[in-house]
């Protein structure tokens, strides 16, 4: 009978130390997931920021061509206007395009920057860095911030006209303690900055959302204006002659409205890499959210590199 009891004994011990080793494994097994789904995080951050010079351009160029539009139409109005009156008036609109061009210049550096970090921070999170690289993240912060003043100081003086003002946009801060991180080095790196760059991509987020408010207005504008002088004015005027192209024009108007916006995906791209970070920070990073993130980062790509190759195809066309 005391034999049985010790063997029952050494039995739940094993089951013990069995339950302990199966714990500890499963920790061990969560916390490298959570490492590799940094890791693929920091790659999406990488293909965010270089896709943000091309949603910049093309932001900048549909401003171009509505203000020129805008320009053209008022110019019909002004023939008892001076010539000093008239150069006012397009050097003031030209002024306006400029201060946009100076606060755009400073998202693409700001992108470029941030590119670096998510570089370091794939670096962090692959392996214990040496401390080079997190004297590197702690100067690249430094250049973040100073790029940061200037682009928040564009955006307050309103740069974009009848949108939302950036305190409006970006999403408000909250609280969030380091855990489940693995590595070492990228632990201590998102304790130590952690916040500053939720902020950063908070920041970016507003700033993506500014483009996409812009973006719906100037494209309503242009579909506006298609939709009149193509479409109603040749239909409702008998002295004028319906294109042969009217109910192709008809049609691709009406399919534009279908469309998501590539400013759309913009700005989703942005909140999921925020809350993915929120999500490394917390030790939450699930492949689910990786998997998500990467499918909406590489639309962004697309959407825009597309846009890029089908604009030049048709200039060598012409």
């Amino acid at each position: 009978f005391q034999i049985l009891i010790k063997k029952d004994a050494i039995m739940n011990k094993i089951k013990l130390i069995f339950c302990v080793v199966s714990t500890l494994l499963f920790f061990n097994g969560c916390a490298t997931q959570l490492t590799n789904n940094a890791e693929k995080f920091a790659q999406a951050g990488i293909e965010f920021s270089d896709s943000i010079p091309l949603v910049i351009d093309e932001s900048f160029k549909k401003s171009i061509q509505i203000d020129s539009q805008a320009l053209l139409e008022t110019r019909s109005f002004l023939v008892s206007k001076t010539i000093k009156e008239k150069f006012f008036l397009l050097k003031k609109q030209n002024n306006a395009l400029m201060k946009r061009a100076e606060l755009f210049k400073d998202i693409k550096k700001h992108a470029k920057v941030l590119k670096a970090y998510f570089i370091a921070l794939e670096y962090l999170a692959s392996s214990d860095a040496p401390t080079s690289v997190e004297k590197a993240t702690t100067s690249l912060l430094l250049e973040i911030s100073k790029i940061n003043e200037d682009m928040k100081n564009k955006l307050t003086n309103k740069a974009f006209d009848g949108a939302a003002t950036l305190k409006e946009i970006i999403p408000k801060a909250g609280e969030y303690i380091v855990s489940g991180i693995k590595t070492k080095a990228l632990e201590l790196e998102l304790k130590k900055n952690g916040k500053f760059i939720e902020r950063e991509l908070a920041l970016f987020e507003g700033i993506m959302k500014l483009l996409e408010q812009t973006a719906i207005k100037e494209n309503n504008t242009i579909q506006t204006q298609l939709m009149k002088n193509n479409i109603n004015m040749p239909f409702i005027d008998n002295n004028k002659t319906i294109s042969e192209n009217w109910i192709s024009s008809r049609t691709q108007i009406f399919l534009n409205a279908t469309e998501i916006s590539p400013f759309t995906i913009a700005k989703k791209s942005a909140q999921l890499l925020r809350l993915n970070f929120i999500a490394i920070i917390k030790g939450q990073l699930t492949s689910g959210n990786i998997e998500n993130l990467s499918i909406t980062v590489n639309e962004l790509a697309k959407a825009f590199t597309l846009k890029e190759t089908d604009e030049n195809e048709v200039q060598e066309d012409e």
